[in-house]
């Protein structure tokens, strides 16, 4: 196990790998082995750039605006105070963000902006477990079975491929449930929590696969949530005469219907309203 522990000032490190094997002198066609190990990594303060292995690997940000990659393997990523950004890349990791009041700024183009409590987190292959904390967070599971929560304040969740769980928490949030390729009959599990909550469960350019739709387990209308459609909300059909077999067995449930795909399921709610409670998808000319 490799240990790293930065200071307060803006720390850049990668993990090494370690010599494992020394070549004796008297066997001069021998080389020396170098092999990977996993590593404890801390930034402590500063705006650290930290790169861990492709082992399993903790990793702790500290304060400041880190930038961390955890690289392959099972690893344990914590940004701490700041606006940081988290890449988890492949295996099943768990990435948490930050706590504090930080700043981050960044040039998007048309000047600068500074952006309040925010991180973001994207990781790629792997059942994966992430958690924004508080903050205005950005988090995107890509493939594999992944667990998303965004905790406190204005959340985007995008879990991508596979059966993912979306947890808004508080604050206005969007959730992502037609991010996959859909191929493998892929079901998503969104809930929003308190505010005023946007579920995306379809878009122009997405195409449905047997077997592939989201369940909305907490459509609230009087707290103001709205769902995200294609283009035209003519092109959706509803179905509230039965239970789809989730949530309370004696309610029944609305099924949203895209052709004969089923694309979505709002548990135990029969009231919804498209003309109110859809949101058409616009396209930018």
């Amino acid at each position: 196990m490799g240990t790293y522990t930065g200071d307060n000032n803006s720390n850049n490190f990668s993990a090494t790998k370690e010599k494992v094997y020394d070549a004796p002198w008297y066997k001069p066609w021998a080389s020396d082995k170098w092999d990977w190990k996993s590593w404890t990594i801390d930034g402590r303060g500063g705006d650290d750039v930290l790169v861990g292995s492709p082992l399993a690997d903790k990793i702790y940000g500290g304060e400041g605006a880190d930038r961390i990659w955890a690289n392959s393997g099972d690893d344990l990523v914590s940004g701490n105070a700041g606006g940081d950004v988290i890449y988890g890349q492949a295996g099943n990791d768990h990435l948490y963000g930050a706590y504090g009041p930080a700043i981050i700024s960044k040039d998007l183009g048309g000047g600068l902006v500074q952006i309040q409590h925010i991180d973001y987190a994207y990781q790629e292959d792997g059942a994966d477990f992430l958690y924004g904390e508080s903050g205005d967070d950005f988090l995107t599971g890509m493939g594999g079975d992944d667990y998303l929560d965004g905790g406190d304040n204005k959340d985007s969740l995008n879990g991508g491929d596979g059966y993912d769980t979306l947890i808004g928490g508080n604050g206005d949030d969007s959730l992502c449930g037609y991010g996959g390729s859909g191929t493998n009959g892929e079901v998503d599990t969104l809930t929003g929590g308190a505010g005023e909550d946007v579920f995306a469960i379809d878009s122009p350019s997405f195409t449905f696969f047997e077997g592939t739709y989201s369940v909305i387990t907490d459509f609230n209308y009087m707290e103001g949530d709205k769902i995200r459609v294609g283009l035209n909300i003519d092109d959706y059909t509803f179905d509230k005469s039965r239970d789809y077999g989730i949530g309370d067995a004696n309610l029944h449930d609305t099924a949203i219907f895209k052709g004969t795909n089923l694309i979505a399921v709002v548990q135990d709610n029969v009231d919804l309203i498209p003309q109110y409670d859809f949101i058409p998808t616009r396209l930018i000319e």
